[in-house]
């Protein structure tokens, strides 16, 4: 994650994440995520105290965050629940971006 984060897109946003990624192993990783004006610092282990969380699956993540589908649709699909500022958790979602290479476009 943190090699796709774009920077310029986080500038002024400040907000920490607690994320909580099911593979398809239905096994749960857990990671905390601040941004902080322009950073990005992400450490294995849910903090607990995080002002938003996102529980998704990570195929749900990898589709919001890559492929451009609105994370409103996996909630309403039931895949994703975010727990505090859901505003700040879809905005989360738009600090990232693969290489034109990976995409194609």
């Amino acid at each position: 994650m943190r090699t796709h984060f774009q920077a310029a897109r986080a500038a002024g946003v400040r907000a920490d994440f607690d994320l909580h990624l099911t593979g398809p192993d239905a096994n749960t990783d857990e990671f905390h995520a601040v941004v902080d004006d322009g950073t990005l610092t992400i450490t294995r282990g849910a903090s607990g105290t995080a002002a938003t969380a996102i529980h998704t699956s990570v195929a749900a993540f990898v589709a919001v965050v890559y492929d451009g589908h609105a994370m409103a649709e996996t909630i309403t699909a039931g895949v994703t629940r975010v727990t505090g500022d859901a505003t700040a958790a879809e905005q989360f979602t738009t600090l990232f971006e693969l290489p034109r290479e990976c995409t194609g476009r």
